[in-house]
């Protein structure tokens, strides 16, 4: 993409400079972390109460911390920071934190992690626990089913970006296969009545807007092949070539820069450009392997959940 229109002047270009920096500069505020984190804890659980029962509700919620605190071990182990768990009502939780240039291999890692666990501790259980109450049975079920689950090669499953950071690094490869897994959660949301897949379809598809968007930035030929990969470089360019940046940012999300709030939403989208661009390219022949180990765990999962069901339906 070539972009030679310049929408901001050079005081304006060092004007978001500043005001960026002063957003990443920023430190989180402990006391409201940890009341977003109580309430969305506090909003999952009464959009369960609905629909199950206050027990039923607490076991769910602790599979899935247990499935999060993968993923945050994982993090933490490659040198992710600023780490938190989110709970989201109608829909489970999600991992966050801050990271610098990671390596395919590293980002599966941490996919990995969110199952892997869960699927190995619900084998050990099964294998080695008690039956006779039923409580303990229907966690042990639910751990290993929505682990299998998470594993399926489906965006946005875990299974999905592992397949997404080993492969989807063409543009057009990445919006096949998020295409493919739109269809793919729009049939389970039918055959399983469970419409919350369908919505999960929709973010994605409107998120393809944002990554298209982010690939046309990456390649704007008045950035000559300048390091985009971590918010600090994005900082250090030379005013020009920020403006080409900011240019095409927006032209791709115009009603950003009418916003009161636009050197914060400005800050997001160029740390969200920053990971887009940050992947590491990891030896095809590691990431061949990698996948084999994937199916190998995905067939080996699907095996043993058809061996234990005649004895769960008993």
């Amino acid at each position: 993409m070539t972009t030679n229109t310049k929408f901001f002047t050079d005081e304006e270009v060092e004007s978001y400079r500043e005001n960026i920096k002063l957003e990443a500069d920023q430190k989180s505020n402990r006391f409201l972390i940890l009341l977003f984190v109580l309430l969305s804890i506090g909003g999952f659980y009464l959009s369960g109460v609905f629909s199950s029962s206050p027990l039923d509700v607490i076991i769910l919620m602790g599979i899935i911390f247990f499935h999060e605190m993968g993923h945050l071990v994982a993090m933490k182990a490659v040198g992710f920071t600023d780490l938190k768990v989110f709970f989201i009502p109608f829909m489970g939780a999600v991992a966050m934190g801050k990271q610098n240039a990671t390596s395919q291999l590293k980002k599966v890692f941490i996919s990995f992690m969110g199952p892997m666990p869960g699927i190995l501790l619900s084998m050990l259980l099964f294998e080695f626990a008690p039956k006779d109450n039923p409580h303990l049975v229907q966690a042990m079920y639910v751990l290993l089913i929505l682990n299998f689950f998470n594993l399926l090669p489906v965006f946005p499953l875990d299974g999905g970006r592992i397949i997404d950071d080993l492969f989807s690094k063409n543009l057009y490869i990445r919006i096949a296969f998020s295409l493919i897994s739109g269809v793919a959660m729009l049939i389970i949301a039918y055959f399983f009545a469970e419409w919350i897949f369908a919505f999960l379809t929709l973010l994605t598809w409107i998120g393809l807007y944002s990554t298209i968007q982010y690939d046309k930035t990456s390649r704007l030929e008045g950035l000559n092949g300048e390091n985009i990969s971590d918010l600090n470089s994005i900082l250090q360019l030379p005013s020009e070539k920020l403006n080409y940046l900011l240019t095409s940012l927006r032209q791709g999300f115009s009603a950003v820069y009418d916003s009161k709030r636009r050197y914060s939403i400005t800050y997001q989208h160029l740390r969200n450009l920053a990971d887009y661009n940050n992947h590491i390219a990891s030896p095809l022949s590691l990431r061949v392997l990698v996948f084999l180990l994937y199916c190998i765990t995905l067939v080996s999962a699907s095996v043993y959940i058809l061996e234990i069901l005649p004895a769960l339906m008993i």
